[in-house]
């Protein structure tokens, strides 16, 4: 579940401070994979609970502290 290539992505994502649309669709998906299955969806200029903002916060700050997770996985 932990892959590399998520790793990858994730980490790509971290140094983006304009994301277009596929990285806030990546950001939505890898959020989804890791945290909340249960989302249905992202909006993008709000400060509602599935801002695109927050979910890449969310996701980050995640990230953080399981980022060791991804390590033996491909």
């Amino acid at each position: 579940m932990y892959t590399i290539k998520d790793r990858e992505e994730i980490t790509r994502l971290q140094g983006i401070d304009s994301p277009n649309q596929n990285d806030m669709n990546s950001t939505f998906e890898l959020y989804k994979k890791y945290i909340n299955p249960e989302i249905q969806g992202y909006n993008t200029g709000c400060s509602c609970g599935n801002s695109i903002t927050k979910l890449h916060q969310a996701l980050m700050g995640w990230f953080i502290l399981n980022e060791h997770l991804f390590v033996n996985e491909s």
